[in-house]
């Protein structure tokens, strides 16, 4: 009995130590305000307690609508889930006295060409949903964190979709 009882602990032991390590990798990077699409500052590997504290202390309101019809971009902070490929970020639009946070949901998908016609080809598809509460933003970055992908979506689907596109950012 007791030779099962330590294989058992040494299995359940085995499959936390696994779960563990495969625990998903998250990258980010932050564009400010005035960035060129392309251009980014990598800031490496962070954890959701990491993304709360750099998301609290981004000078959005310093930033926000610098550029609103320079054609660069608006500050944003993009995580990438370096597992699945996705990436989940956030950025602001408006003015000082008036904003909105936009937040973009990038994920490889397969779509079809114009009409629906010719092969389906693999591409990075994004989604932007207009969010207006800065707690709804820290309860999507948490579940995409989690991994809760379906409860992500359904959240984010229950605001104004701003637009829908093939993303011009690579993973």
């Amino acid at each position: 009995m007791s030779v099962f009882i330590f294989r058992f602990i040494q299995s359940i032991s085995f499959l936390l130590i696994a779960t563990v390590s495969m625990a998903d990798t998250y990258t980010y990077d932050i564009q400010q305000a005035g960035y060129a699409y392309d251009q980014a500052d990598e800031k490496g590997e962070l954890n959701f307690d990491q993304f709360v504290t750099e998301f609290r202390e981004f000078p959005w309101l310093d930033q926000v609508g610098l550029n609103a019809y320079s054609g660069k971009s608006e500050p944003t902070i993009s995580i990438v889930n370096q597992e699945s490929k996705t990436s989940l970020w956030v950025s602001i639009a408006g003015d000082k006295r008036k904003s909105v946070w936009l937040v973009g949901y990038t994920y490889p998908t397969t779509k079809k060409g114009l009409f629906g016609l010719g092969a389906a080809k693999k591409v990075l598809w994004v989604e932007i949903y207009l969010v207006e509460q800065t707690d709804a933003v820290e309860t999507y970055f948490k579940r995409y964190f989690e991994g809760e992908r379906e409860s992500l979506l359904a959240s984010l689907k229950q605001h104004e979709k701003f637009d829908e596109m093939k993303s011009a950012k690579l993973l």
